[in-house]
């Protein structure tokens, strides 16, 4: 039974889809949702002066990415979600955050902000679909 519902979001349309999916369910099914954010370790500036600055405008950028998404959760389904922003590679720390959550789904987007069109499907969703040990539901 699904009872936690966990969405990579990134702030593109196709994670805006994911996470509107996930709501829809949980309108049906009753389950909570969780919408992660990853700042991925990749994106820092290399410079040492800053690091720092990098990473806290990254991180200012996520929170503020995930706060829209929830006020629009709350808006458009009614659904409170829960959010999380984390650092490192988005497929493991999305995968750490089912598995500490107790996640019974994960719902991506096909593809992300990447942006590389020409991909059936993005580079995290193919890796989620590899590595995860928890069932994943991608949505187009």
């Amino acid at each position: 039974m699904i009872k936690r519902v966990l969405v990579a979001y990134d702030g593109s349309i196709y994670s805006w889809k994911a996470l509107e999916y996930a709501c829809s369910l949980s309108k049906i099914i009753n389950c909570a949702v969780r919408a992660i954010y990853v700042v991925e370790i990749s994106r820092f500036h290399v410079l040492l002066s800053g690091v720092l600055i990098a990473r806290e405008r990254l991180l200012e950028t996520g929170a503020k990415l995930l706060e829209e998404a929830r006020q629009k959760a709350k808006e458009k389904y009614g659904i409170d979600i829960e959010i999380a922003i984390r650092v490192g590679h988005p497929v493991e720390e999305v995968i750490n955050e089912a598995k500490h959550w107790n996640a019974n789904l994960i719902v991506i987007g096909a593809r992300g902000a990447g942006g590389f069109r020409e991909l059936i499907l993005g580079s995290v969703a193919e890796a989620l679909i590899r590595h995860s040990p928890i069932p994943i539901l991608i949505v187009k």
